[in-house]
């Protein structure tokens, strides 16, 4: 699993930090319609989970990152909000409860790079979900053209959160058999164009071709499996580099 240091979730906060009209939308309508508890594993700071309890929905959220943990407390705070987080990874969560509806946006479930630990995560949200429950799944496909491999990318931005800037150095590469693709990144602050604080993490994601992940799931149990466009209740093009898996038990 990726882990993110402290200025990685300064830098995601900056450059996501929230849904798109359109995101929020669409799961908005699925929790709206499910009409019950619902869970967010994976969630990161909140970019998600703190909007939809806006919206007045009981959300839950998990996520193994500590420091993410504790930005989405103090992003709750400023709304006036008190989710119920914790501290658990996917392959082992447990609640009292299961959800009418489940949901992991943002391509978090490609994290998953092994394919036991696919299926024990799988196992986790179908024994969560409830009987009429759904449980949305937004996946990177091998569709994606993988751009710039191996080529090193600079970026600069300006930080919100402390003073200096920011600037990002990465790198990428892809490997076509296991159809993984791996980014390293250098963090670092800038103050007067010195860096006075840097970070180094490396982020893994796994592509899948969609109709086999569509076995996979059929393989852990769920019995109505529909593939979607991203952000919408159409079918996907053959084209579209993501999509969102709708399943039910």
């Amino acid at each position: 699993m990726n882990e993110y240091p402290g200025l990685c979730v300064e830098l995601y906060d900056l450059l996501h930090p929230s849904p798109s009209k359109e995101e929020l939308k669409f799961y908005l309508g699925y929790a709206k319609k499910a009409g019950g508890a619902v869970l967010e594993p994976m969630c990161g700071s909140g970019r998600f989970l703190i909007p939809l309890m806006v919206h007045g929905l009981d959300v839950s959220g998990f996520d193994t990152s500590e420091v993410m943990l504790k930005a989405c407390r103090r992003k709750a705070r400023r709304q006036g909000l008190s989710p119920d987080l914790k501290k658990a990874g996917i392959e082992r969560f447990r609640y009292d409860r299961k959800f009418t509806m489940i949901f992991i946006p943002a391509g978090s479930f490609c994290f998953l790079l092994e394919d036991a630990a696919v299926h024990r995560a799988l196992k986790r949200l179908y024994d969560h979900l409830d009987q009429q429950g759904v449980l949305l799944l937004e996946i990177e496909t091998t569709r994606i053209k993988v751009k710039s491999i191996n080529k090193r990318q600079e970026a600069r931005f300006d930080r919100q959160e402390g003073p200096g800037r920011f600037l990002t150095r990465m790198t990428a590469d892809y490997d076509q058999q296991a159809n993984i693709w791996r980014s390293s990144m250098e963090i670092s602050v800038l103050i007067d164009g010195r860096a006075v604080q840097t970070e180094k993490a490396v982020f893994s994601l796994r592509l899948y071709d969609p109709m086999a992940f569509h076995g996979i799931l059929k393989e852990r149990g769920f019995k109505s499996i529909k593939i979607k466009k991203r952000y919408s209740y159409d079918e996907p093009a053959k084209s579209n580099e993501v999509v969102i898996f709708e399943c039910r038990r």
